[in-house]
């Protein structure tokens, strides 16, 4: 069962607006690994178990986009 809080629909909202952020940045700039990264932060939400994975995951994937940007 999936545990819904506000923290879990904060993060959604957060992760969900940088994730369309890279998918357009991705799509612009034609790099296929920002595009994924963006697709996934915003769906990742929608299966999460509980707050700890939302934030983290979340983080983790930003981690990621940022690394494969500098």
């Amino acid at each position: 069962m999936l545990n819904i809080s506000i923290s879990s629909i904060f993060a959604a909202i957060l992760f969900g607006a940088i994730g369309l952020w890279m998918l357009r940045e991705g799509k612009r700039k034609g790099d296929m690994r920002v595009v994924v990264i963006g697709l996934l932060l915003m769906t990742y939400g929608y299966v999460s178990p509980n707050p700890w994975f939302d934030w983290g995951i979340g983080a983790g994937l930003c981690y990621c986009a940022y690394h494969i940007w500098n």
